[in-house]
């Protein structure tokens, strides 16, 4: 049965058999103060209680085939909230851990965002795909809280921003329901199971399962949960839906479609008006307001959803952009009586979006190209849990390099991350599924597909298509169906599902084989991974955009270069399927990559031939758990993380990095040489290729003093060679230049053996909210202070203080030694992080101690402020 939205096949302010109310907006006359929220949203992630496995009681009970019918039957098709029904709350009532009366004392406590397949071990004999790591198997999570008896009559719910994988719940021995899917939010009523002035016991079995994912998913609760409660009549879950249709530099035009929800069994009359305020770069929300509707009054039956159409002229506006990601907020506050039962908001960006078949891709009407890359969601050593000052890390490194755009490779990425890029200003494609009905493994997403896929996207749509960084939803990757007459067709039907939910921004996917006739729908980009120039299984760029002249391109995935940081292997071959070494890393020419794929600069000559193509997402921003190509599984191999990373999993640079800086930052002057190391004791003599990265155009490089030569980029060339240099110890210096001026300038020399190291944080205060988070990194270096590029030295820490480590690691992709539950790692090519975490609720000085064998012990001080 199709699942209705709720305004099914109509445009925004249609009338609708009653269900939409159209209130045309006046400019307030005075500005209003933002009005208090009578709803409450707070975290509910402390104090849980965790065991891995099921009980012995369990057996096959609550497997996913016997309790699907169940599931599906939980799922309201109106607003996707979990509800329970009469006739199962009884499932799982004689497993002992969904008892309220279980003694749980003995289990593990932890909070959450929690990730049990990162705490390890790595295990050589278990997949190199998944990283190495037990992600698999069933785990219970437990908490007892309490809800006040002033409560009593209000909605309570749980929101979970994601649950890996295949989620029950129940709550005081009834069963609520659950989601399956392991990237979806979903929300779940616990009003009728609630002991309101008594604790009450919620229980979450999640069942994750072998051979689920392609990549290391992780394992766990990993995302954030909520407690929200509300009045009876409510804005209902993700309810607000705001576009901006006409923007003119005295105005815009602000529509915001607002559903409200009567969950009482009484009818009610309900005042209802929407203001506008403006959100501050810390993402606060302005006082006064800048717009405001007039109060619209509507009755709600018993029950009912009603959806409710509001515009309103926000003046002057300040549009969202990369340089200047303006933001607004528009608050729907609900009365009934006199009285404010509901109050919600939502962020929202003031910004128009085109992508031209024959121009690529526009924002405000300005061509943009997508300088993208596309990433998995672990956080490297953190694993797969959300963290903000993680992920915002992430972005500021990228934005850094010059890249202003993210794939969510290849599901549903966290609200965090959606709400950062807002903040931050980076562009999104918003990715759904990595199969549809045919499987890329055993246990992936086509098990789920037939009976969940349009749950699964329409609910995606509601909650992400108020963030104005999303510019695309991805419905698929590499589908196996491709090509075929049933794939065509699923095609359009995720499409029609998307634009019913939000008809602002087109579909796309990312594609890898040939043959798709009829696999562009309306308001599609077709997105090429890996336009070929090796294996044929794609038309090319410039073939395709011939055959199809009214379609957008994209390149949705590119390159795949693979290297490990600071490793050089010789002789530097021009074989792409070269470069490896003996102890399974790749050496950092830049020039190797799999079958499928090519070098970097092989997609920047592509990009800068066809202004058709709308931009590139390399594959990918960062190494990443699992897949570590061309490595898997490999004879003697360890690997547990990919190569693909323009930085390494510990977000340190890869010479990479500079590479595509050079490109995507023409205006930046800078330049880097490639080998970063000139430590070759032995090899006096031999040929050792050196490599120039700059924005410059021209470059002149010197060993010892002495010139080796002035070079020049050549039309669609990026990188600068000398490729008989011969080894001598010293110094190698470049000096590049621009329109015949002095640009930049990089220098490697020849160290001497290691003799200190220094430990410095990324930031020096961090706040005591128990999530905020410092990234130290420790450099192994000589006596004149130079960065040892090869150095391996074995290191111990030691913390006091207000703080925890909660990883080390060093970006060694073939290292399985632990990253978490240790106070020792070891230097690889003479870097190594500890990420450090402040506890809640403290404050002072953290100080971190880190030595190494024969070398001085070094200190350093992070203090841990209140939370502002």
């Amino acid at each position: 049965m199709k699942l209705a939205p709720a305004l099914r096949s109509i445009g925004l302010f249609k009338k609708s058999a009653s269900k939409l109310l159209l209130a045309i907006l006046i400019l307030a006359p005075l500005a209003r103060a933002q009005p208090a929220s009578p709803r409450e949203r707070t975290s509910f992630d402390a104090n849980w209680r965790f065991i891995k496995g099921d009980p012995e009681d369990a057996g096959t009970t609550l497997s996913y085939a016997n309790i699907k019918g169940t599931l599906l039957a939980n799922v309201n098709a109106a607003d996707f909230i979990v509800k329970p029904t009469t006739d199962n709350l009884t499932l799982g009532k004689d497993v002992s851990y969904t008892k309220p009366d279980f003694n749980d004392s003995s289990w593990r406590q932890l909070n959450l965002p929690h990730d049990w397949g990162i705490e390890g071990p790595f295990d050589e004999s278990l997949n190199a795909a998944t990283g190495r790591l037990p992600y698999f198997g069933t785990a219970w999570y437990r908490k007892t809280f309490s809800v006040p008896a002033t409560d009593q009559g209000k909605k309570i719910y749980l929101d979970v921003d994601g649950a890996m994988a295949y989620a029950s719940i129940w709550l005081n021995g009834q069963y609520l329901g659950g989601w399956p899917y392991g990237y979806a939010s979903f929300r779940v009523d616990l009003t009728s199971a609630l002991k309101f002035g008594g604790d009450n016991v919620i229980a979450i079995r999640l069942d994750n399962p072998n051979g689920s994912s392609r990549w290391y998913p992780g394992g766990g609760l990993y995302r954030n949960l909520w407690l929200v409660k509300e009045s009876p009549v409510h804005v209902a879950n993700w309810g607000e839906y705001v576009t901006t249709p006409q923007i003119t530099p005295d105005a815009a035009t602000v529509n915001v479609r607002v559903d409200l929800q009567n969950d009482s069994d009484t009818p009610a009359t309900v005042s209802v008006r929407t203001q506008l305020f403006g959100v501050g770069p810390d993402g606060k929300i302005n006082s006064v307001a800048l717009a405001s509707t007039s109060p619209a009054t509507l009755p709600l039956a018993a029950n009912d959803l009603k959806t409710v159409g509001l515009a309103l002229q926000l003046p002057h506006p300040k549009l969202w952009d990369l340089k200047h990601p303006n933001l607004y907020a528009a608050v729907t506050t609900i009365q009934q009586n006199g009285k404010d039962v509901d109050s919600a908001s939502v962020n929202f960006g003031v910004r128009t979006i085109k992508f031209d078949p024959d121009n690529g891709f526009f924002l405000n009407g300005q061509r943009v190209e997508i300088d993208g890359v596309c990433d998995h969601s672990d956080l490297g050593p953190l694993g797969t849990i959300v963290n903000v000052r993680g992920l915002e890390r992430q972005i500021q490194l990228l934005q850094e390099m010059g890249c202003n755009a993210i794939r969510t490779s290849h599901n549903m990425p966290s609200p965090e991350l959606l709400d950062l890029c807002d903040r931050l200003g980076m562009l999104v494609m918003d990715e759904s599924f990595d199969c549809w009905e045919r499987q890329k493994v055993a246990g992936d997403y086509h098990l789920l597909f037939p009976d969940w896929h349009e749950k699964d996207i329409r609910a995606e749509v509601r909650r992400d298509r108020n963030h104005p960084s999303v510019i695309l939803w991805s419905v698929g990757n590499e589908i196996p169906q491709q090509g075929s007459a049933r794939g065509n067709e699923l095609l359009n039907e995720l499409t029609k599902d998307v634009h019913e939910e939000d008809p602002t921004r087109m579909t796309v996917t990312a594609n890898n084989n040939n043959g798709f006739t009829g696999f562009n729908p309306a308001e599609y980009v077709y997105g090429f991974n890996y336009e070929p120039t090796h294996s044929g299984r794609n038309p090319k760029y410039d073939t395709y955009h011939a055959a199809n002249p009214t379609v957008c391109i994209l390149g949705s995935e590119t390159s795949s270069d693979i290297s490990a940081r600071g490793v050089y292997a010789y002789p530097v071959t021009e074989n792409k399927n070269g470069g490896a070494l003996a102890n399974h890393l790749m050496s950092s020419y830049d020039l190797y990559a799999p079958s499928w794929a090519d070098k970097p600069d092989d997609e920047f000559a592509r990009q800068d031939s066809f202004r058709f193509v709308a931009g590139e997402f390399v594959w990918t921003g960062f190494d990443y758990i699992g897949e570590p190509t061309n490595n898997n599984n490999a004879p003697g191999d360890t690997s547990r993380s990919s190569y693909f990373g323009i930085l390494d999993l510990d977000g340190f640079k890869k010479d990479r990095f500079y590479l595509y800086q050079a490109h995507w930052r023409p205006d930046l002057p800078m330049a880097h040489l490639v080998p970063q190391n000139w430590n070759w004791k032995g090899f006096e003599g031999e040929t050792t290729p050196v490599f120039v990265y700059t924005s410059g155009d021209s470059a002149e490089l010197f060993l010892n003093g002495k010139s080796l030569g002035k070079k020049t980029k050549d039309p669609l060339t990026y990188r600068l060679r000398w490729d008989d240099v011969k080894y001598a110890p010293g110094t190698l210096h470049v000096i590049a230049y621009k329109n015949g001026k002095s640009w930049a300038v990089d220098t490697v020399k020849t160290t001497d053996v290691t003799s200190q190291m220094t430990v410095t944080p990324d930031r020096a205060a961090i706040a005591n909210d128990g999530q905020d988070l410092s990234y130290v990194t420790v450099t192994m270096k000589d006596k004149d202070g130079l960065t040892v590029p090869d150095a391996m030295n074995a290191l111990h820490y030691e913390i006091s203080g207000p703080g925890e480590i909660v990883a080390v690691d060093n970006g060694d992709e073939t290292s399985l030694a632990p990253i978490q539950g240790t106070p020792d790692s070891k230097a690889f090519n003479g870097l190594a992080q500890i990420i450090i975490r402040a506890k809640a609720g403290q404050t002072g000085p953290i100080t971190l101690t880190a030595t190494s064998p024969g070398l001085p012990t070094v200190t350093t001080k992070i203090t841990v402020n209140a939370v502002k």
